[in-house]
């Protein structure tokens, strides 16, 4: 509506507008109007039903749709059987012609020479009769009898053959028939204990059983041994020496490679030892295993280690004296604990510890408080290096029984996962006798509103052994480190 006046535009030319219902016309507006002109000649239209006919608008103004006959000869709807032909006649109508070169047995169609597979002998003859099936002498066929052979087709359209011969089975305890399951030739048995002769001189107590010649065989395995066999020839029993490297047991465990050898005897050599063989012991075989047999304890040795000093046999081993600091033993998390700090106090604390051998770990455990108007960033550095070492510090927040990676990020350093309860943290890894520090953020409270106070865990490490056992020193604080 404008200005209370209801309006009424015009459609843009080609809306679709009221079918008119007519296939052969559009229906779309023109200037307001809704005009039904023609479609083009050809557009298909509904279908008359006649097969042979093409069903299209005239495209005239008429809007009539026409139905016009298909080219006699042109193709037609199958009628399902594959040896007729489908056409148009000139009529319209659809043509369903026999092909002369098939047959049609009942609703069957066959070309030249073919029939069904169960009737071999009948084939389709075009040139005598195309709604039959007629016979081929000669053809070869199968007769369904797995016992007969050269089977060929009569003049009645019947498969037959000749017997099969199993002759070449019979022997002196069997038959040779024909099994009708499958056509193999088999030997039928005489009856059991018919007296035969097998042809073996090394047999006994040749007899007929399941149609076989059964005998036993001369037994020569009183001449049996590791390295030989008792064998009958020409039915002699003998001792036949078995091939050179057979595997074989002299009975000493304390010796390897045991192998048959050339005069039928077992050989080996003694089992060595030696690799076990050191200051401390000497390797010999007891029982089929090496042991080592101690020398006296005391005596001086080298275990390989320059950490240790006084380094002599004991049992069997080579065992040094490792130096010791204060925090021994810290191996394992978590660890020797070494205090607690405030975040408020800008003093770090520090210690001296020693590291021995290559590989060796020291872990140590202080506590930390978050106290009011003072930042938490609790730091670790090694110092005094004299060679390759590695730091990782590890936090638990305080009430928290299980770390995980959203309680720390790493100011300094690479965050990890590997601490004791599931915590994570941060490593510095420098090459050589650099120095190591770590600096953390605590993220325990929304936005560091709260405590973020918690448990570090901090685990030194010596990667190399290419300098003699040394010290280094480990500083430590809440949010400072020297």
């Amino acid at each position: 509506c404008i200005n209370n006046v209801c309006q009424h535009p015009i459609s843009a030319v080609g809306t679709p507008c009221p079918d008119d219902g007519n296939p052969c016309s559009f229906d779309q507006c023109n200037g307001g109007t809704c005009l039904h002109p023609p479609v083009p000649q050809g557009t298909a239209c509904p279908d008359d039903g006649i097969p042979c006919t093409t069903d299209a608008c005239d495209g005239s103004a008429a809007l009539e749709c026409t139905h016009t006959a298909a080219v006699e000869g042109a193709a037609c709807p199958d009628d399902g059987e594959s040896c007729t032909l489908d056409t148009c006649d000139a009529t319209g109508n659809c043509l369903h012609i026999l092909q002369t070169t098939v047959c049609s047995v009942n609703g069957v169609c066959y070309g030249a020479g073919d029939g069904p597979p169960d009737q071999p002998c009948l084939v389709c003859d075009p040139t005598e009769t195309q709604t039959s099936l007629v016979p081929v002498p000669g053809k070869a066929c199968d007769d369904g009898n797995n016992c007969t052979n050269n089977d060929k087709c009569d003049g009645n359209g019947t498969c037959q053959g000749g017997a099969k011969d199993c002759s070449d089975l019979s022997g002196p305890c069997a038959t040779g028939t024909c099994n009708g399951s499958d056509g193999s030739c088999i030997a039928l048995g005489k009856p059991a204990d018919t007296q035969c002769t097998d042809g073996n001189p090394c047999t006994t107590g040749d007899k007929c059983q399941d149609g076989q010649c059964v005998a036993k065989v001369i037994d020569c395995s009183i001449l049996n041994s590791q390295c030989q066999n008792g064998v009958c020839s020409g039915g002699i029993c003998i001792a036949e020496f078995k091939t050179i490297g057979t595997p074989c047991d002299d009975g000493n465990a304390c010796s390897v490679d045991d192998k048959c050898n050339s005069n039928g005897g077992c050989s080996s050599v003694p089992k060595d030892c030696s690799s076990l063989t050191s200051t401390c012991g000497n390797g010999v075989c007891q029982a089929g295993s090496c042991a080592v047999i101690p020398v006296s304890n005391g005596v001086q040795c080298n275990d390989g280690d320059q950490c240790t000093f006084n380094d002599t046999c004991t049992a069997g081993f080579c065992k040094g004296t490792a130096p010791k600091d204060g925090y021994e033993p810290n191996d394992t998390a978590p660890g020797v604990s070494i205090g607690s700090k405030s975040d408020c106090d800008d003093n770090a604390s520090k210690l001296t510890a020693t590291l021995s051998p290559s590989g060796d770990v020291d872990w140590f455990n202080y506590t930390m408080s978050d106290d009011f108007f003072c930042s938490i960033y609790p730091t670790v550095r090694l110092t005094a290096l004299k060679a390759d070492y590695d730091v990782c510090a590890y936090f638990l927040c305080n009430g928290a029984s299980q770390g995980n990676s959203s309680m720390v990020s790493c100011t300094q350093g690479t965050l990890v996962s590997g601490g004791p309860n599931g915590t994570w943290g941060c490593c510095s890894s420098n090459p050589g006798t650099t120095g190591e520090t770590v600096e953390l953020n605590t993220e325990c409270s929304f936005l560091g509103l709260g405590d973020d106070g918690g448990t570090m865990y901090v685990r030194t490490t010596k990667k190399n052994s290419a300098q003699a056992c040394d010290s280094y020193g480990l500083g430590w604080g809440a949010n400072t480190a020297p």
